[in-house]
């Protein structure tokens, strides 16, 4: 089904991308940090606002799945808890919604099988649904060696989070550039950011 109103296209395929791509991001964020009520709010009123918009343009294949991952959110959100089948199914769930986009913004068809998404993010759902909540003391004792692996340097974290998306794993220009800055930015952390000689 291809949005009639040329306007209307545009306007929805900008916002649908941007959803998608905070969408993503912060999945990304909640694979290491399922507790963040922040990112998680952020999360459901991005899903919120993107079923909202599918609703109003009629793309009901759109509304569909993200009602389904809006459910998953709010589960994540009170358990605390992302494994990563679910993780991992949400990432499908995505990258299906994408696709529903574009066919909605060019008319062309997407293949994709509604209802397989809907029942595989509602099995996900139901997964997440049977494991045990998590409170913030487990979770602050989940690492029993001390060690966090939380990046320090804040430029590196960014770039690390920026190229973990997919586009840069599918792309080799994305690597070699990654690989570039890394490789530049590795002597400087391993000597506590002071130039060698």
């Amino acid at each position: 089904m291809k949005i009639d109103d040329e306007e209307l296209r545009d306007l929805y395929e900008l916002s649908s991308q941007e959803r998608l791509r905070r969408l993503e991001a912060g999945l990304l964020h909640l694979q290491t940090h399922p507790e963040d009520e922040a990112v998680l709010e952020e999360l459901r009123r991005d899903a919120h606002s993107l079923k909202g918009d599918s609703r109003s343009v009629g793309v009901e294949t759109v509304e569909s799945i993200i009602q389904q991952v809006e459910a998953i959110l709010k589960t994540i959100q009170a358990k605390r808890v992302l494994p990563s089948m679910v993780s991992d199914r949400l990432h499908q769930g995505f990258k299906a919604i994408g696709q529903l986009v574009h066919e909605a913004v060019t008319g062309q068809p997407s293949a994709i099988d509604i209802t397989h998404f809907v029942e595989l993010l509602m099995a996900a759902h139901q997964e997440l649904e049977t494991l045990q909540s998590i409170t913030p003391a487990e979770v602050a004792q989940t690492d029993p060696t001390g060690l966090s692996s939380f990046i320090e340097d804040e430029e590196l974290r960014n770039l690390y989070e920026f190229s973990s998306r997919d586009r840069w794993r599918n792309s080799k220009q994305g690597y070699s550039i990654f690989r570039s800055i890394l490789l530049m930015r590795l002597p400087l952390k391993i000597c506590d950011g002071k130039p060698t000689a």
